[in-house]
């Protein structure tokens, strides 16, 4: 079991005796106590002290009955009853204490001894005064006046020297209880300022343990966006933005067809998927600062257009050519536009191709790029009239190259 020191507060862990404390031994050192207070208390009426320690003893609880932790908490605050001191004490304040109290029976026995020497010299002076006095009974009167006078001058000086010394040794004592609590009233200070100190030592402490906890975790929000800032600098926002891959043998962007095969495939996700395919070639040229010769490409979604350069007469014409079908088989001069936009955009596709061929020589495309075919197949529309499965998969097979170029355009554009 484990407790304070009352003096100076710092943990004390009791001795084993302690530990084995009875009510029986508790009673013996209460009676102890009490017997030692009874003959200290003699000087009064023996009876009534006696009969006070009798009433007490009828008060005081049955121990037996008590656990040992109570017993120790009773025994201290006996001991804490007939003393100045708390207890417990640790072993260094308990040194202490015993040094002070040896310090002030030294001095008590210092003044006993004094007080019995004036006593046992007074008693004998007064001894010899009455022998002296007997003797000078018989003797005449002129002589027994003289003696008589020179011995009471004698007894005087005496009685005035032992005064003096009697007022010197209590003018020390009163000189060393004076010193007793100026030592009192520093030891208080010495322990306020000993209290203060570890209060800012502790304070100090807390507050550096705040600031490496505040460290660490600015450390590890510090470890957190590095890591994610990492993890973004890895990921392909372009491969994210242009998905490019198929689906039954159609090339896809985004998860859109761009192609058909037996007419199961609506041009109104063709024309989105190629609205993706222009933002793509649009964005990689304006990130490599690339100018198109004599066409120019304007990304609209379903309804992208590319403009062409034609020289005339009065200088260059732009002719718009949209870069979506109609959805109409009957619209035959869109249709033709829309056929002549394709052929355009994989002449500006070629262009780009060439330009990032000419800057990196260890580049790979996976196919070839002609003017109006793509590994040799056509880029145009089959029939508008024909139902030929042959042509529809010659063009979806030229649309699912261009997209694989385009993914190599992508891949190469991010790494640079």
């Amino acid at each position: 079991m484990t407790s304070s020191c009352q003096k100076c507060r710092k943990r004390i862990k009791f001795d084993e005796s302690l530990e084995n404390v009875d009510s029986t031994s508790l009673s013996m050192i209460q009676s102890t106590l009490s017997q030692s207070y009874i003959n200290i208390s003699d000087a009064g009426d023996g009876r009534d002290t006696r009969e006070a320690h009798d009433a007490r003893n009828s008060n005081t609880p049955d121990l037996s009955t008590q656990s040992p932790s109570a017993i120790r908490i009773k025994l201290f605050a006996l001991l804490n009853s007939n003393s100045d001191m708390k207890h417990p004490l640790c072993v260094d304040c308990a040194n202490v204490a015993l040094q002070l109290l040896a310090g002030e029976l030294d001095d008590l026995k210092r003044e006993r001894d004094a007080y019995m020497s004036f006593d046992s010299q007074a008693a004998l002076l007064h001894k010899q005064f009455d022998k002296k006095d007997d003797d000078n009974r018989n003797e005449k009167g002129d002589d027994d006046d003289i003696d008589k006078h020179h011995l009471l001058e004698q007894l005087q000086r005496e009685t005035s020297e032992k005064s003096m010394q009697l007022d010197r040794l209590e003018a020390e004592k009163r000189d060393m209880e004076s010193e007793m609590h100026a030592l009192a009233v520093e030891e208080d200070a010495l322990e306020a300022e000993e209290t203060a100190h570890l209060r800012r030592h502790s304070l100090r402490i807390l507050q550096q343990k705040e600031s490496q906890q505040s460290a660490i975790a600015s450390q590890h929000t510090l470890a957190t966006a590095q890591n994610e800032l990492d993890r973004l600098e890895k990921t392909n926002v372009w491969a994210d933005v242009f998905r490019i891959s198929s689906d039954g043998g159609i090339g896809t962007i985004c998860g859109l067809r761009l192609g058909r095969i037996d007419q199961n495939v609506e041009w109104s996700e063709i024309n989105a998927a190629w609205g993706h395919v222009a933002f793509l070639l649009y964005s990689v040229a304006n990130k490599l600062q690339f100018e198109f010769s004599g066409s120019r490409i304007i990304p609209l979604g379903s309804y992208s257009r590319i403009e062409r350069a034609t020289q005339t007469q009065n200088g260059v014409k732009w002719e718009t050519l949209e870069l979506h079908h109609p959805g109409s088989a009957l619209s035959m001069l869109h249709t033709r536009r829309f056929d002549q936009a394709m052929v355009t955009f994989l002449d500006m596709l070629r262009q780009l191709v060439d330009d990032i061929s000419a800057r990196d020589t260890c580049v790979r495309w996976p196919y070839k790029i002609g003017r109006e075919k793509l590994a040799d197949h056509s880029i145009r529309l089959p029939g508008q009239f024909t139902s030929d499965r042959a042509a529809e998969e010659e063009w979806t097979r030229a649309l699912r190259g261009l997209l694989g170029t385009c993914k190599v355009l992508v891949q190469w554009a991010t790494s640079e």
